[in-house]
């Protein structure tokens, strides 16, 4: 099942004595949405449409257009985060070299870091299930850090990266122990 991020940002003002808090729902690219359901007082409003506007403490709905949103909330709006971005990287059998596929995928990987600047990069090493399991968890940790170097090398700061490798835990394609399988020689890179 497609995951559908929802973002919702709150405004918060102090008025006088009293808060003044609104939820506005974003839809995604697509134009899909999610729902909120908000109860205050025993009354429940239901929030499903895009650029559905509600004030908690009032309780009031309304819907508003894109333009009004972009114009009333456009500080907010630029201090949302980026979408995490997911990569994968293939490796060859037994290797930390990564297949010639994946050298564009790679090169895609530092055209967005440039576009986005990310605030967080995240490196997941993982292999397929031939091979001792001590020895893959070891091997998706090389295979980790081979791709945080060629990021430091291409000007990636190291202090937004971090690493994580499963080894044969976390397969795409699930086998019996023993099974070379080139799904499951990975690195994925997530760009937050």
């Amino acid at each position: 099942m497609e995951q559908i991020l929802v973002f919702i940002f709150l405004v918060i003002v102090g008025v006088s004595q009293q808060e003044k808090v609104d939820i506005v729902l974003l839809p995604e690219k697509d134009g899909k949405v999610g729902k909120i359901e908000i109860e205050k007082d025993g009354k429940t409003t239901v929030v499903d449409k895009p650029y559905q506007k509600v004030n908690i403490i009032q309780g009031n709905s309304e819907i508003l257009t894109k333009e009004s949103v972009t114009k009333k909330y456009k500080d907010q709006l630029e201090a949302l985060p980026n979408k995490p971005e997911s990569f994968l990287l293939y490796f060859e059998w037994d290797s930390t070299n990564i297949v010639e596929n994946s050298k564009n995928e790679f090169n895609k990987i530092l055209e967005k870091i440039k576009e986005n600047k990310p605030t967080y990069i995240d490196v997941i090493g993982h292999t397929d299930t031939a091979g001792d399991s001590a020895y893959n968890k070891k091997l998706s940790l090389q295979r980790a850090q081979s791709i945080v170097e060629s990021l430091i090398q291409n000007g990636v700061s190291k202090d937004i990266i971090s690493i994580n490798y499963y080894g044969e835990a976390i397969p795409i394609v699930k086998t019996k122990d023993g099974v070379a399988n080139s799904k499951n020689r990975r690195v994925e890179v997530i760009l937050k």
